[in-house]
């Protein structure tokens, strides 16, 4: 059995320069893996890319496995936390609006850059990066079950398996959009589809 590759970055960032590096390391890994694929990306064009030499970076990352993790987990937080502020602003919306922003605020962070969305969707099994994810998207299915359990309307669901469910869903939804019918991320009935499957779900309770 090969050993997986180290995905925890080698330390933080604590100052403002050091933060300022790996931003700059990870917007540079967004165009490398999508101009060469994961397959042929290398963390020295990263470095270069990013205006920083070799040495800089590795006292960061032991390897791109641990670049390409960062930046699905700093992209998949970016959404959830704009998922929380939809979901605080339509905190007494009917249950049409808020299925719509629980199914359309992931899709429209991945279409604001399909093509690192799917280049990460790609690697995630070849790097093993699900588990770093992992605990990530649990952060979203709390703040799901937080939120569906003080909807008074939605008293009969059990908002633990109901955050499970649609979380599952439409991330399920999205990535198979990404990596088998890469044409179906941008088609407006998909929008349609997760709105009526969210939708249907919370008013079956």
């Amino acid at each position: 059995m090969s050993r997986l590759p180290r995905l925890t970055p080698r330390k933080l960032p604590q100052q403002d320069r050091s933060r300022a590096l790996v931003d700059a390391v990870l917007e540079a890994a967004k165009r490398v893996i999508v101009r060469d694929g994961i397959t042929d990306a290398r963390i020295v064009d990263i470095a270069e890319l990013a205006g920083v030499s070799p040495g800089s970076l590795y006292q960061y990352f032991p390897n791109l496995a641990s670049v390409v993790a960062l930046l699905h987990v700093t992209l998949l937080e970016n959404a959830i936390a704009d998922l929380t502020d939809n979901l605080l602003e339509h905190r007494d919306s009917p249950v049409e609006d808020v299925a719509a922003v629980i199914a359309l605020v992931p899709l429209r962070n991945v279409r604001d850059d399909v093509e690192v969305h799917r280049a990460l969707a790609l690697a995630a099994p070849r790097l093993g990066t699900e588990r770093k994810l992992a605990p990530v998207l649990e952060r979203e299915r709390a703040l799901l079950k937080s939120f569906l359990g003080a909807r008074a309307d939605l008293a009969g669901q059990d908002p633990t398996l109901a955050a499970f469910v649609l979380s599952s869903a439409v991330r399920g939804c999205i990535d198979a959009a990404l990596t088998e019918t890469p044409g179906r991320i941008d088609d407006p009935s998909l929008d349609e589809a997760l709105c009526s499957l969210v939708e249907r779900y919370l008013r079956a309770g």
